[in-house]
């Protein structure tokens, strides 16, 4: 087994939640880091759709967008 060493603020590590781990398995980290990306996508999304009044569609009119792009497709 190949041991590496990280180096991080304490402010990373804590982002992670990290701050109290010494060892890991890689996949492990890997899926800490992963899961950071993805929440920060989603936070990105949330706030796309904040700013463009996304947020306060109702379900019907999300619908209708689903149609709509999915008839443009087809076309």
């Amino acid at each position: 087994m190949k041991i590496i060493k990280l180096k991080g603020s304490e402010k990373e590590f804590a982002k992670l939640n990290l701050s109290h781990v010494s060892e890991m398995e890689l996949t492990q980290l890997v899926e800490k880091i992963e899961q950071e990306l993805a929440k920060n996508a989603l936070l990105a999304c949330q706030k796309y759709a904040n700013e463009a009044g996304l947020d306060n569609l109702s379900l019907d009119e999300i619908n209708k967008e689903i149609d709509a792009a999915r008839n443009k497709d087809r076309s």
